[in-house]
């Protein structure tokens, strides 16, 4: 119960500077009801349940997951796992205080040396301040690191052709984390 930890660490005088999400980090994968809780419905709660317990502190959320997203054709992808993208990028908006940034890896065979190596580069990627409300998406495979860019697409000066409300249309509008 993330209340319950958050309340009884606050009343501690403790609170969590860095905080490691590692529900989506599998070797297997995970039936799709379980997996949307790890990827969606943990990081909302989280979320919710620090905004609640703090008072002035700020936090940077890890959101760590395997098999994310393809860096090339090989590798497999669990779809399931891509619900996270939402939150981690929606979390921030709601919550100025609370960063969040999405750190993708390949994870090494059971007992293998790599392991150790793949702790190390997580310690690293950790040790860096995350630049605006959210850090650049990272993917590691083996030793290297990929970042997820964007790159402007030009747009169309014909807005004739863009699809618009209609005058007095009736709009659902919703929110995000907040309420």
């Amino acid at each position: 119960d993330y209340d319950t930890l958050l309340q009884t660490l606050h009343a501690a005088g403790k609170w969590p500077e860095r905080i490691v999400h590692l529900w989506n980090v599998s070797p297997a994968p995970e039936e799709p009801a379980t997996q949307t809780i790890y990827a969606f419905y943990s990081l909302l709660y989280l979320a919710q349940a620090l905004d609640k317990a703090r008072s002035e502190e700020t936090a940077e959320l890890y959101i760590i997951a395997n098999e994310l997203h393809a860096i090339t054709e090989a590798e497999p992808v669990a779809a399931e796992k891509r619900l996270l993208c939402g939150p981690a990028k929606v979390i921030p908006q709601e919550f100025d205080w609370l960063t969040t940034q999405i750190i993708d890896l390949q994870l090494p065979p059971a007992g293998s040396w790599l392991w150790g190596e793949l702790t190390q580069l997580l310690l690293a990627e950790f040790g860096v301040p995350l630049a605006g409300p959210s850090g650049p998406t990272v993917a590691y495979r083996g030793r290297r690191r990929w970042v997820q860019e964007y790159t402007p697409a030009p747009l169309s000066l014909d807005t004739a052709s863009v699809p618009r409300l209609r005058p007095y249309a009736t709009a659902l509008i919703t929110g995000g984390l907040g309420g």
